[in-house]
Parts: C-alpha cells; sequence; structure tokens
C-alpha cells in the first residue's frame, strides 16, 4: 500500500530533512499506530510512502485525559497554545462560546481545522502518535456532556488562593482532569459564578498575572511535575 504525499510534506522530507528515494520514514496514523514506510518517487517532485508494515513504537502520549476548554482571544496567540499544549500531552481542546465569544466566525470551523493542523505538527514533533482531539467551537454545557464520567474539574483563576499543585497531586492517574480557561480579559463574575455551579473548582497557577494562551501550558506543565507524570 502507498500513500500520495501533499506538496508541503514533500517539502518537508526531501528539502527540510533532505531525505532521498528510498529513505525510511516512520508516519503515524493520529490515532495511536505508527508505521514504518519507504519514501518512493511517483513522479517529477511526486512522492509517496510505501507502506513496509507497523513500528515497535508506542508513541509518547500522555497517559491521563486532560481536556481544556479555551476562552477565546486572538487567534495568533491561541494557535501558539494549540501548539504548546499539545507537545505538553492535552488529549482534547474546545474553543468555548459561552466564555468570552462575542463573534462566532471568529471561532469557525475554519480556524479549528487549523488548529487540528497545528496540533499534528506538533505531535510529529513531540513524538505523539495520537492527535488531541479539536472541537468545534461548543457552549461550556455542551462541552461537558461531551466529558467523560468522573472527570475533575477544574476553573483557572486569579480570584482565588487554592493552587492547583496541590489538587494535582492528589489526582490518581486514572482520573480524567478539565480544564476551563477564561478569555484575555479572565471569567466575569456571571461567567464564574455559572463555572462552580456546574462543579467547576476555582484553582489559581500562582501570583503571576498568566496571559490566556499561557493559562493551559502552564496547568499542563503543573500536571507533569507534581508526581503524576502525564
Amino acid at each position: 500500500m502507498t500513500i500520495l504525499l501533499e506538496s508541503a510534506q514533500v517539502h518537508y522530507l526531501t528539502t527540510v530533512l533532505r531525505l532521498n528515494d528510498g529513505a525510511t520514514v516512520y508516519a503515524f496514523d493520529s490515532n495511536g499506530t505508527e508505521y514504518e514506510t519507504k519514501l518512493v518517487s511517483s513522479g517529477k517532485r511526486s512522492f509517496a510512502l510505501e507502506i513496509i508494515g507497523t513500528s515497535q513504537y508506542q508513541g509518547a502520549d500522555a497517559k491521563r485525559e486532560v481536556h481544556i476548554g479555551q476562552g477565546m482571544t486572538e487567534k495568533q496567540r491561541l494557535d501558539w497554545a494549540v501548539e504548546k499544549m499539545t507537545e505538553t500531552g492535552v488529549c482534547s481542546i474546545t474553543p468555548l462560546i459561552s466564555f468570552g465569544t462575542k463573534r462566532i466566525d471568529h471561532c469557525s470551523d475554519t480556524m479549528t481545522a487549523r488548529w487540528f493542523r497545528i496540533a499534528t505538527a506538533a505531535c510529529t514533533q513531540c513524538g505523539r502518535v495520537r492527535v488531541p482531539i479539536v472541537s468545534s467551537p461548543l457552549k461550556v454545557e455542551q462541552w461537558l456532556e461531551q466529558l467523560p464520567g468522573g472527570t475533575a474539574k477544574f476553573m483557572l483563576s486569579i480570584d482565588t488562593d487554592e493552587l492547583f499543585s496541590a489538587h494535582a497531586a492528589r489526582l490518581p492517574l486514572d482520573q480524567p482532569v478539565a480544564m476551563i480557561i477564561g478569555r484575555a480579559s479572565g471569567f466575569d463574575s456571571h461567567e464564574a459564578i455559572a463555572a462552580k455551579k456546574l462543579g467547576f473548582v476555582p484553582v489559581s497557577l500562582g501570583e503571576r498575572i498568566l496571559r490566556t494562551e499561557t493559562v493551559g501550558v502552564v496547568a499542563m506543565s503543573v500536571l507533569l511535575t507534581t508526581g503524576n507524570e502525564l
């Protein structure tokens, strides 16, 4: 079986990595399986991957399910957040309409498709073989309906002295975690009250006020360094 490569993939393999016809390439299907393949020329500047078989590599994916509900801000900032949260092990990312998003077109399907491409590239770079789920924009109530049962839910906020690290250290490794992040100005009072009623525990990442695109990355890092390795 052969898979024809797109032009961007050909450029990366032949120009950036400088691979030649016949080179061994390891490719993943985004669902957890890596394959050993051979790069084969199929015409002028046209290449394909010939599948040899599955590899023994198990991937560097997270052991814990972590789901991020992301309030919206400028798309360039969130592009960076998606890339870095993917590298630190996030399982899914969902833009939340009801927490700060006033313009629905700002979080369109085009944007989520872009996030999926960014997440895929990040997986290629960091050794993951499962690409995070990047959902279409949802209201927070719709997002909660999709989360696994027994998920620990946290609201990352500056209006509390409860440290996320203290909670993270007590979480069983097999318990999924959901974290909700506000927009650039944080949560307003109505959003904070609504999140608490939905079962989100307000927690802090420390004294510094972080940008919204930084919050998820730091929170993922806390989970990585509190004894329950992802």
